[in-house]
Parts: structure tokens; C-alpha cells; sequence
């Protein structure tokens, strides 16, 4: 299945917001060379720099720098988590409470090259994340997510390790049997905001739910109303 050009859903002087497609890496690495900071440049010359990450499976919006001088201020907003991040995820079962955070310690496995939940905060990094339940159908759930730290697959990891992964994560979903068939992990990023420094006003942007991600809603019996 082709992947469809990035959009771009907020431009200014110093910073561009653009809807990453799932398929693609947002920079590259492992000689692949059609990335969305590839694709941007190509639009808006080589200076474009992604200023944080998304998974090559998650969709959603991606800030970018439009230039090594702007990469330079803003780039410390992403590093000290400054900014408002909002994602929307799929997941395997349902909650208990409509609301809830995760707190874990994460490192990578040197033999597998992913990341896992440890129990001794010394071999670790704090992750933490919290969720609202939006939706609960089918022996799945839909979460409103917002993490409060930047790490590596954070969010796959905690919900795997908590028994929710999400619905179609091949990677730490421990070949789960899930409700609903999806081609790739349902992982989106929905908003970003950050207020750039010296700015009284923050820039902003929502990423439209993607079909295969509403295809999914309704193959579990969940509504995309007010999703966007």
C-alpha cells in the first residue's frame, strides 16, 4: 500500500508542523533515505531538521525546524518535555477507571535492541504517561494519552507492560491475540503545541485520524465522531 505525501498543517518563519504518514521514518537512519524530514526538505530546502521523533508505525503530527537557527531554540522544548503532546491509541482489553498514569523505569535490552520496563530505577529511565479512557468495545479500548516524559517507544512499552498493548504492535504486543485485524500499530499522535521562546501566543496543530485507524474503530463497534 503507497504511502501518501506528508501535509502540512502549521508553517511560520522558524517552524513547520507536519502530519507524518504511518510507513515512514521520521529521520533516517539504517540507509533508508524516504523519510519525512526527506520528504519536507525537498519542499522547503536542506536546513529542515525534525526536532523529535515518531515511530515508523505511529501517525501523526511532527514539529520541524526550519532552519539550524531555529533548530537551536527550539530544540530544548522537546528535551526538557516543554510541550503538549496528545496521542490516541487502540489497545488490547478494558480499564477498570476511566482515568489513569503509568510510572515505570525503562532500559534497552542489549540483546534485542528494545526497550523494557526494569524494576531498579539505577538501570533505568523514568517514564510516565497518562490516559483517559474515550471508548471500550469489542474486548478493546480507545485512550487519550499524554505523556509526561520523552522516552524512546515509551508508550507500546508501558501499555504492553500494564496488559493493554496496542492493537497491532508486533513488537511488544507478545503476539496478542487481538479483536480487530490492523496492518499496523494503532498509535496517533493527535495534537502538538509549544510555545516557542520569546512568543506570547503557542503554535499548534491537529492531525486528521487516518482511515486505517477509523477502519479500525469500526470494526470494533466505536465511533469516530469528534476525532477529527
Amino acid at each position: 500500500m503507497p504511502v501518501r505525501s506528508p501535509d502540512i498543517l502549521f508553517r511560520s518563519d522558524e517552524i513547520i508542523l507536519a502530519d507524518k504518514p504511518a510507513g515512514i521514518l521520521t529521520t533516517g537512519e539504517k540507509g533508508d533515505r524516504d523519510t519525512l524530514e526527506a520528504r519536507i526538505q525537498a519542499g522547503f530546502g536542506p536546513g529542515v531538521k525534525a526536532l523529535h521523533r515518531l515511530d515508523r508505525e505511529t501517525s501523526g503530527v511532527v514539529a520541524l525546524a526550519a532552519g539550524e537557527a531555529a533548530r537551536r531554540r527550539l530544540e530544548p522544548l522537546f528535551r526538557r518535555h516543554e510541550t503538549e503532546r496528545v496521542y490516541l491509541a487502540l489497545v488490547l482489553g478494558t480499564f477498570r477507571e476511566n482515568e489513569g498514569s503509568l510510572r515505570n523505569y525503562l532500559r534497552t535490552d542489549p540483546r534485542t535492541h528494545t526497550e523494557q520496563v526494569t524494576y531498579n530505577p539505577r538501570f533505568g529511565v523514568e517514564a510516565r504517561l497518562g490516559y483517559r479512557v474515550l471508548q471500550s468495545a469489542g474486548g478493546a479500548s480507545l485512550l487519550e494519552i499524554r505523556p509526561e516524559t520523552g522516552r524512546t517507544n515509551q508508550i507500546r512499552v508501558q501499555l504492553a507492560h500494564d496488559g493493554h498493548p496496542v492493537i497491532g504492535d508486533r513488537k511488544y504486543g507478545r503476539g496478542k491475540i487481538y479483536p480487530a485485524m490492523a496492518r499496523r500499530t494503532m498509535l496517533h499522535a493527535r495534537s502538538l503545541a509549544l510555545l516557542p521562546p520569546g512568543e506570547k501566543k503557542k503554535v499548534r496543530a491537529t492531525s486528521p485520524l487516518p482511515d486505517d485507524f477509523r477502519e479500525a474503530l469500526a470494526e470494533l463497534a466505536m465511533s469516530a465522531k469528534g476525532l477529527g
